[in-house]
């Protein structure tokens, strides 16, 4: 499968609820990274073509900078494609700073070319940089961005809502530079990856409203509140991931993986914070539960 390896993206993965061997693959156009392109897995056809072209800007030559300035926004610096009932959506974060929630009705035509029937819902900027990383929470509730700059950037992702209401008060940190972000599986923690090699923690104002966890709110006059720091790196972060959440209903208390892991242990393990360095370096921590927080 063919990509535009010249650019910093990396591409974003949806498995479909109509079909679990079916996915949606979202990444920067094959010609344009200013553009984002829509294929289907394991078919690997391209269902979308280039979502955000602008309407009557004329053709530009394959990898040239020449008409670089009709796309305002700069190149796509990080993605993610998620689906509701009625839309799909994209999510893109570009190099001015800038994040875009692009939609498109599921009623209309199964493929589109030149970003036809996408519509901008909202673009926000906050950052003064580059976007460097951009992560959405598993409900797909709320998004954070974080730059070359001090900021760490929240957004509530609903579609109701205009550019104005829809970005969260941004957290002023005390150092230039972040390389990577993270929601833990509840959406209630978030981890961010410096260059100064230090992970910090935060809690994100998110919480649940039912024991089942399939009903969330926001609280939008509450900041972003450190619940920590890891260091072990010595130089920049790239990458992190929380890993996935163990709960109750999951599993009987025989249930285990093996001889060897218990519930608990599973459960212990749902609190893993991985995250990568520059020197190709990883490192896993096991987190609090930060209940009590």
């Amino acid at each position: 499968m063919d990509v535009n390896a010249l650019n910093y993206c990396r591409f974003s993965l949806h498995p479909t609820q109509t079909d679990p061997h079916r996915a949606l693959l979202a990444l920067p156009n094959l010609i344009e990274s200013e553009l984002i392109d829509v294929w289907e897995l394991p078919g690997k056809a391209r269902l979308h073509a280039a979502v955000g072209t602008v309407k009557g800007a004329p053709p530009r030559k394959p990898f040239s900078d020449e008409g670089r300035d009709i796309y305002k926004a700069g190149i796509v610096m990080s993605l993610h494609i998620f689906q509701t009932e009625t839309y799909m959506h994209i999510l893109a974060a570009y190099e001015s700073g800038t994040v875009t929630l692009w939609t498109r009705s599921l009623s209309d035509n199964a493929r589109s070319i030149e970003g036809n029937g996408w519509n901008n819902v909202w673009s926000v900027k906050n950052h003064l940089e580059a976007v460097m990383g951009m992560a959405v929470s598993c409900d797909n509730v709320m998004a954070a961005s974080v730059s070359a700059d001090h900021l760490i950037c929240r957004y509530e992702l609903s579609p109701e809502l205009d550019a104005d209401a829809v970005h969260l008060p941004p957290h002023e940190t005390k150092h230039l530079g972040n390389g990577a972000v993270a929601f833990r599986a509840d959406g209630r923690v978030l981890g961010v990856a410096g260059w100064d090699g230090a992970v910090r923690l935060y809690s994100t104002g998110l919480r649940r409203v039912d024991g089942a966890g399939t009903s969330v709110v926001i609280d939008r006059n509450r900041k972003l509140r450190g619940l920590g720091t890891l260091e072990h790196f010595k130089e920049s972060c790239f990458a992190m991931a929380f890993a996935n959440e163990v709960l109750d209903v999951m599993f009987s208390l025989e249930s285990v993986i093996d001889d060897r892991t218990s519930l608990e242990a599973l459960k212990a393990r749902s609190r893993w914070l991985v995250v990568g360095g520059k020197t190709g370096q990883v490192a896993i921590w096991e987190l609090d539960s930060f209940e009590k927080r």
